[in-house]
């Protein structure tokens, strides 16, 4: 048996708490925790697959809501412009193309591992 590293009572309470902006960072972290507990616990690769799938969806909706609660914040304040939010665009998108360049050298890597066992540590 796999003596998980994690603190999974406090994963799974998290998990079980429903969405709200208030605590969505935590919401967040959880979720990308539940895809190193499925790693972890070395379950099946579908059932990993589906957990990883469902994650990450979770961590993209939730950062979603909270950027769109961003937004109103500054419509509030009345500092949103079109010039901003094409600023902001345009530094995620160079930010998000840094990251993307690392992913493909990872995985540029992890396709040259062997396929009977071997790893790429």
């Amino acid at each position: 048996m796999v003596s998980p590293v994690l603190d999974e009572g406090q994963l799974v309470g998290t998990l079980a708490a429903p969405c709200d902006i208030k605590t969505a960072a935590y919401t967040r972290t959880a979720s990308m925790l539940a895809i190193v507990n499925a790693r972890d616990r070395k379950v099946t690769r579908e059932f990993f697959a589906e957990v990883a799938v469902q994650s990450v969806t979770l961590n993209e909706t939730m950062r979603r809501a909270e950027c769109l609660a961003n937004v109103l914040v500054d419509m509030d304040a009345n500092v949103l412009t079109r010039e901003r939010v094409v600023a902001c665009i345009d530094q995620l998108v160079a930010k998000a193309d840094g990251i993307r360049q690392v992913l493909y050298a990872h995985m540029t890597q992890v396709a040259q591992c062997a396929m009977d066992g071997d790893s790429f540590h």
